[in-house]
């Protein structure tokens, strides 16, 4: 009989690629062409890793939910679009870091997006398909990071798990799902008091090691 491996679950935006240029540019298509104010950067970093209804609070601050949230979905429809096409700025080390990982470590991917299609450009753009086991979108499975992160955990019957994210949604949901963390520092976002930590994807296997091994 096979020994169950443990699994390392991936955020993907700060962690795995940066998409704050093509984002930027396709929320700049969709205000002009309904004739509203461009949407700043620090607006779209901001929203990285939150739900649809935090990034269109982002996105469109004075303007109600009822009415940004379907601007939201439309730039997120438009973003996907042009991420098949132009694809994102990958990390330094991604793949040699995939592949050693997957030598000894199922591995996953579980974003926020409300579309499974986001995880998928990156699939696609970054040709990483052979080293992921599956991806999530909690959104779209209308649940969230916590719980997508949970089912990864009891659906493939993973022993122990550890979520690698760069944003405090990403340490909270971790702890939340009861799985190790690990901070990608060089990402979007701060966080205090992680235990775990890695300042480019290369440190990754040595961390992932230092986690199973407490």
């Amino acid at each position: 009989m096979l020994m169950q491996r443990n699994g390392v679950i991936f955020d993907l935006d700060g962690t795995l690629w940066d998409v704050t240029d093509v984002t930027l540019s396709s929320a700049d298509e969709i205000t002009a062409k309904r004739g509203l104010p461009s949407v700043s950067k620090a607006a779209v970093l901001n929203s990285f890793g939150l739900t649809k209804e935090g990034s269109a609070a982002n996105f469109f601050p004075d303007m109600p939910l009822k009415e940004s949230v379907p601007l939201i979905e439309e730039i997120i429809s438009r973003n996907i679009d042009n991420l098949f096409v132009k694809g994102g700025n990958l990390y330094p080390d991604l793949t040699a870091a995939l592949a050693e990982l997957k030598r000894d470590y199922d591995l996953f991917i579980v974003t926020n997006s409300p579309q499974r299609r986001y995880a998928e450009s990156f699939i696609v753009t970054s040709h990483t398909e052979e080293y992921f086991k599956n991806y999530f979108s909690a959104g779209e499975l209308g649940m969230s990071k916590a719980d997508a992160i949970a089912k990864i955990v009891t659906d493939y019957k993973l022993p122990r798990a550890v979520y690698v994210g760069d944003t405090q949604t990403d340490y909270d949901s971790a702890a939340e799902a009861g799985v190790a963390f690990i901070y990608a520092d060089y990402g979007y976002g701060h966080i205090n008091g992680a235990k775990f930590s890695v300042s480019g994807l290369k440190e990754l296997p040595a961390a992932v090691k230092r986690v199973f091994s407490k």
